[in-house]
């Protein structure tokens, strides 16, 4: 036999090869993602074991004060599920294999929010500090929160 008789019973007779980081596409770099969720969840457990800083978030807050309250309602608004999927869904028209990476991540999401504001309970400003102290945008709240 020759040697391209060879080649040609060997692609015959071999499976293609089935590449799971190419059909998921951010498993070539999981390690990275893991450290940053683990450096991310140390980090927030070693913030929780700290004493409240009232006169850091009220130093804080005064510089923020000065700023436009509509600025900062928009960023806020910006971290909302909806508004960020709309913003973000024309990029499924670049890549639409990523549809269902970004359906399955806005459950993940909101869960991961929810447990972790469970799990930490951390105080929110205005049970810790006279509200009249603060600059309050929005709704007070006074729910559990994550560090």
């Amino acid at each position: 036999m020759t040697d391209a008789t060879d080649r040609r019973r060997s692609a015959s007779t071999s499976a293609p090869a089935c590449d799971l980081e190419e059909k998921v596409p951010f498993l070539h770099n999981w390690q990275a993602y893991a450290a940053t969720i683990f450096i991310v969840l140390m980090a927030s457990f070693w913030w929780q074991k700290q004493a409240p800083q009232p006169e850091l978030f009220l130093a804080i807050n005064h510089w923020a004060s000065a700023w436009p309250p509509g600025l900062w309602v928009f960023f806020t608004r910006l971290g909302e599920t909806g508004i960020l999927f709309v913003l973000l869904s024309p990029l499924l028209l670049w890549r639409p294999q990523a549809l269902f990476s970004v359906l399955a991540a806005v459950p993940a999401g909101g869960l991961m929010s929810v447990s972790a504001k469970f799990i930490f309970d951390a105080p929110r400003p205005p049970t810790v500090i006279d509200v009249s102290q603060i600059h309050v945008i929005g709704p007070l709240l006074n729910n559990a929160s994550f560090p």
